[in-house]
């Protein structure tokens, strides 16, 4: 009989992987655009066109390297990797231009200096804190009693399995009921 996780597991590819490929391109087309400026609207332009290759390409690599994989096990276990390529799809090529296209929501979401507008400029106003932030965590005492009680409790549990009796070798070769049964069927 086969294994049912193996086969769970190559439908699964098949479902996910081109999931988190178009992903980044569906939330971006997504995303009204408010770029006011015809620059703005030429940056999109050209940022949606590059999303949009650059995911063809992608997708289908992994359409040839699943075909590869049916005469060749490497191609298959490189494609069932391929959905990693979600992220500098999302990070580098989506995450900016979306930020063209919404710049109210702010456009230096990772710290990686992409365009768009900025909160620093006329945004936010931002005020220090009087508190010394050395010596206030934010988790309290009480916050740390379920964690360490679910240590507490897998160690207790490690520490019971210690105190079971092991089976013997005269337990199972002398009268026990599990070597009286497995007797009788030797016989059978």
């Amino acid at each position: 009989m086969a294994d049912p996780f193996l086969f769970i597991s190559r439908i699964a590819v098949l479902i996910v992987v081109p999931l988190m490929l178009l992903f980044p391109l569906v939330f971006a087309m997504l995303v009204p655009n408010s770029a006011g400026s015809d620059a703005g609207r030429i940056a999109v332009r050209g940022r949606t066109l590059t999303l949009v290759l650059a995911t063809a390409v992608l997708s289908g690599l992994w359409v040839g390297l699943m075909i590869a994989g049916l005469r060749f096990p490497d191609a298959q276990s490189i494609a069932n990797y391929w959905w990693l390529w979600f992220f500098p799809l999302w990070l580098f090529l989506a995450c900016p231009l979306i930020a063209i296209k919404r710049p109210e929501w702010g456009s230096d979401l990772l710290g990686l200096g992409w365009p768009g507008g900025s909160t620093a400029d006329g945004g936010e106003v931002r005020s220090a804190s009087l508190i010394n932030r050395e010596r206030c965590s934010p988790v309290t005492r009480g916050m740390w009693a379920a964690p360490i009680l679910a240590l507490l409790l897998s160690l207790a549990a490690i520490a019971a399995r210690g105190m079971l009796p092991f089976p013997t070798h005269a337990d199972a070769a002398g009268g026990g009921a599990l070597a009286a049964r497995t007797a009788r069927q030797r016989r059978t």
